[in-house]
């Protein structure tokens, strides 16, 4: 559940940092409501589409379909091998996925290097030739060992993804004046705009915090809240 929970806050970009990278490039007239609402139907039906496309298959070949990160890398050529056309629907797939990551991955590169950009004298050229430098060493572990790529996964992708998220609202909701945070919402004034107002202060910080304990629970503990 930890390792779907962070997978939820990943693929709807609520990272914290990511949000924060996005949302400085938004344009003032840009209303931040309706794009919270459109990213969480896209990215919702996203996942939906991909369960009901993969799973289906995976279950018809009769293969293990809670393998993890093998998943994709072992169960899936697998399935493909095993289909009519097996190699198109897999070239498909695993373009779609690799557009996917490298989405992600200038999100996550631009976070670093504008951070840099914002905080020293260098130029561009040279901020993204050592954060991708870096980058690539200490990406060689876990390319090359599943033991160092799972546990690195569930820390950096579960577990600091909802960290990233509490810090954002929490910041968000509690050193931002009210009159700004409001403004930036763009809503006008409303009944549901306090309530909204509150909702960001209490309800959703408390909500990411447990999932966070949940996620220390499972993946240091192995204590299961639910289940």
């Amino acid at each position: 559940m930890a390792a779907a929970l962070g997978m939820a806050f990943f693929s709807m970009s609520l990272g914290g940092t990511f949000m924060v990278i996005y949302g400085s490039y938004l344009e003032k007239k840009a209303v931040i409501s309706q794009n919270a609402v459109f990213t969480g139907i896209a990215a919702s039906m996203a996942g939906l589409l991909a369960g009901f496309a993969i799973f289906p298959a995976v279950f018809a070949f009769g293969l293990e379909p809670n393998s993890g990160p093998g998943l994709i890398f072992s169960t899936l050529p697998k399935t493909f091998d095993l289909m009519p056309a097996g190699w198109v629907f897999g070239l498909l797939f695993f373009m779609g996925l690799f557009g996917a990551a490298y989405l992600s991955d200038v999100a996550a590169f631009e976070v670093l290097v504008g951070g840099l950009l914002d905080n020293t004298k260098w130029k561009r050229k040279k901020v993204v030739f050592w954060v991708c430098a870096i980058v690539y060493v200490l990406a060689i572990p876990p390319m090359i060992n599943m033991k160092v790529f799972v546990p690195w996964d569930l820390t950096f992708g579960s577990g600091m993804q909802v960290l990233g998220s509490l810090l954002a609202v929490v910041t968000a909701a509690w050193f931002i004046k009210r009159y700004e945070f409001l403004k930036e919402l763009n809503m006008g004034k409303s009944f549901f705009q306090t309530f909204l107002y509150w909702w960001l202060r209490i309800i959703v910080p408390s909500a990411i915090l447990f999932v966070g304990i949940n996620w220390v629970l499972e993946s240091v503990f192995d204590f299961k809240i639910f289940g």
